[in-house]
This record gives C-alpha cells, structure tokens and sequence, in this order.
C-alpha cells in the first residue's frame, strides 16, 4: 500500500479470520512507517467478516464423530461471556486496569501467532532457557512441539486478562519402547524457570508436565500423550553417562530447591499426573518436593469420569476435563464463520493442568474485579472492599485456594475431586448476562466471589 498509494489519506482493510494477517497490520511500525512516509494518513478502517455461527470441524484425527459437547468447556466459556459484558461496563466508567493475575508458564514455548487472545489486550512476556542451535535462537516466543502453545490457550479460554509469562525450557524428543514418544526435559532448564518466575513474583506456575524424581538421568517428561522413560532405558542412559552422574545430580538438587522456595513464597502451583497407571505420586517431580502444596491435576472423561489411565487416584488433587478437548479455534475462522481447517482435540493430564490453572486465576480476577469496584464505589466504611483485598491476599495460598475449590461443589456431586462448574458458575453467567446496569452486574459477581470464598 505504502508504494503503491504513498498519499493515502483513509485505508480500508478487510479480513476474513487469518490471525496471522491481523497481527500484522495491528503492528505499530508498519502503520507509523506509512504515515511518515508522506504524512497524510488520517484513517484506517478494518472490515471483518460477522460471525454469526460457527460450524467445528467434523474430523478427530482422521474420524468423522467429534466428541460429546464438554459441558465443563461450555459453562466456563459462556462465563468468560459474562465478564467480557463487565469489563465492557467497567471501560466506559473507570480507567484504570484491574491488577492482572499472573500465571507462569513452563512449557516448550508459545507460538504467538497461534494464541487466542479472545479480543483482550494481551500481557505476555518470556524467557528462553534453551540454548541456542548453531546460530539459531530458540525464543520463548516459539514453540518446539506446539505443547505450550496448546497449555496457553487452554488458560486464555477460561481468563483472557491473565499476565502470561511464558518460560521456554530445554527439551527434546526420544523414543521408548512400543514406539511411544517422550519428550526428555532437562532439570537444571526446570529449576531455572522456576527460580525466575519467582523473581517476578508470579501468582501461579502451571507445568504440565512430570518428571521421574532419580538423579542419575536427563528426565523424562510425560505430559498428555506421553510415558516417562522407561527403567531399561534409564540403566542405558545411566551407563552412558557413567562419570558424570554429578552433574545430573546438582541438576535434580537445584530442581528441588526452586520447588521448595516456590512453596515458600506462596505461589500456587500446578502439575500433572503422569498418564500411566503404573506411576506413583511420590515418585514424581514437581509433587514429590511439595505434596501439601502443589495441586496434583488428572484427567477426566468428557461426562466427568475419571480417565481410568490417570495414576495413583489418592495423590491426584482434582480432575479436569482431559479427554477430547476441542481447541479454541476462532482464530481459524474463514468467510462466513466456517473453519478453514479440522478442530484438533486434545487428551492428557497436561490440558487438565492447564485448565485447572485457568480456573484458579479466574477466581482471583474475579476477586480482584470486585474490590476495585467496591474501592471506587465506596460510601461508607463497611462497603470499602476491605473484605475482599483480604481474600485477594490469602488465594494465594494453597490451602485458600483449595477451599476455593471445594466451594465449587455441589451436594449431589459424588465425586468431590471433579468440579462441576455448571452450578456457581453457570448460575452466575445467566445472571449476569441478564442484567444491563453495571450495579446488577456486579451485586451477581460478588455473590459468587463470596460463595467462593465461604470458610477462607
């Protein structure tokens, strides 16, 4: 456009769903590069296409059946719809930002590109701890295998206001026995991102993933497809590395103190169960270092059930939805609304960890954005917000925020590790949907702030 209309003084732009193409003309340096190039651009306008419905791809990996509708999915979404509608409000009488929560994410990295941000303002930021190949960088704002671009839309889905701080840890590829892949992790990468995430003083870590607690090995993590590397396997590597068993084990060493100054400091964490039966609890890392303080996430069935491959029950704090979830793909819409591609499902413990950790973070937003307006809304000593800047401080604790969780639960639910969000947060949805005043709105939101913080 700038070479071949440099006195373009109006543009218009047209666009069909490509989030690639959006993020390109969103740049600040190709608009201001055109408007200095003459000076007389005065007006961009961008035309997309209205989604009226959405038709999903029908293919799971080559079938023709999707999967059961995820009513957990659907509640949590249709939530997000609600406090899209109070923020919304909340833009046209007051400006100043509710204080994002901020979640780590120790991952393979995120794809930038393949994010879905939901139509917010994004705060995302990183750091690499994988060493570059040749001269190629490998920045946290790539991902190796796609693994944590998955884990950060999962999150988006249920709190698109979240602060991401995407932490990129070294990571490869191997085969195991059956022909079943792992990705290998190495543990000096791990305690690295988790000593910087809590430098910057994050509210959660999620890491999907799980690593066998020996010191002898690089360790293999097992996230939702994958196994951990295999006791044979383990032997041969060990004997490889014969001479050098020292190194590894400084490597675990500094693991397990990253852990255990993580749950000191007070910031929840959050991380898979292994998706093989076989596997205990305390055999694994990060939970073995912090059992009372890390939330341990298996999987479900889409109609709530446990995925019976998720290990050692008893260890496994609750179970979130892990088995055939449907990416969030709106970025991926063509004309007319259709997807230009298949909907891809996801299985494993690590979108349960990534949910759960959603979740977590959708409460303490949601706590969050009641204070402000109790601050600002104050008349009187007893309506200042007091109660709820105390909340705010003690979610962040584990023991709080599993009571948080376990307010979640509804009598007739007989399996009291698998939240049934269709209650508190179903009811509070159509509520708030349903009101048009801010005032309304926000009497319902902390009716559930309140329901959610019962006993804390």
């Amino acid at each position: 456009i700038s070479f071949a209309a440099p006195d373009a003084a109006h543009i218009s732009l047209y666009w069909s769903g490509n989030h690639t193409v959006l993020k390109a003309w969103a740049s600040q340096e190709i608009i201001s590069r055109h408007s200095e190039s003459r000076g007389n651009l005065q007006k961009i306008t961008l035309h997309a296409s209205p989604v009226s419905f959405f038709f999903p791809g029908a293919s799971y990996i080559g079938t023709s059946e999707g999967p059961p509708a995820q009513t957990w999915i659907d509640n949590m979404e249709n939530f997000r719809a609600a406090l899209m509608s109070i923020h919304r409000l909340r833009k046209s009488t007051c400006s100043d930002p509710v204080p994002r929560v901020k979640v780590a994410l120790i991952d393979d990295g995120v794809d930038l590109l393949s994010l879905e941000t939901h139509a917010v303002a994004e705060a995302i930021t990183g750091m690499s701890y994988v060493p570059p190949e040749g001269r190629t960088e490998r920045p946290w704002h790539q991902s190796t295998e796609g693994h944590g671009t998955v884990m950060a839309n999962m999150m988006m889905r249920l709190n698109p206001w979240i602060s991401l701080d995407v932490m990129r840890i070294h990571g490869e590829t191997s085969s195991v026995s059956g022909g079943n892949k792992v990705r290998v992790i190495f543990a000096d990468s791990a305690a690295e991102a988790i000593e910087d995430a809590i430098t910057r003083e994050v509210d959660i870590i999620s890491m999907s993933w799980t690593v066998r607690n020996v010191a002898s090995i690089a360790l293999g993590m097992s996230g939702g497809s994958g196994t951990d590397v295999t006791h044979r396997q383990q032997q041969q590597q060990q004997r490889q590395h014969q001479g050098k068993a020292s190194s590894y084990e400084v490597a675990v060493r500094a693991l397990h103190r990253a852990i255990a100054r993580a749950r000191d400091s007070n910031i929840l964490m959050f991380c898979s169960a292994a998706d093989d039966i076989q596997l205990l609890g305390r055999d694994s890392l990060p939970f073995c270092v912090a059992p009372n303080h890390i939330f341990r996430i298996g999987a479900s069935l889409p109609l709530g059930q446990r995925d019976p491959a998720s290990e050692d029950a008893r260890s496994i704090s609750y179970f979130f939805p892990g088995n055939k979830v449907a990416e969030a793909t709106s970025w991926r819409r063509g004309r007319g609304g259709r997807t230009l591609e298949p909907v891809e499902y996801y299985n494993g413990s690590s979108v349960s960890t990534a949910l759960a950790a959603g979740l977590a973070s959708v409460i303490l937003h949601c706590v969050r954005v009641v204070r402000e307006y109790r601050e600002r809304r104050k008349t009187c000593q007893e309506e200042d917000g007091s109660m709820f800047a105390e909340w705010d401080a003690k979610l962040r604790s584990h023991e709080s925020m599993r009571a948080a969780f376990d307010n979640i639960n509804i009598p007739e639910n007989e399996d009291k590790k698998f939240l049934p969000v269709w209650g508190l947060f179903g009811e509070a949805s159509k509520q708030i949907m349903a009101a048009e005043d801010e005032d309304v709105k926000m009497s319902q939101l902390e009716k559930l702030v309140v329901e959610l913080c019962r006993k804390i």
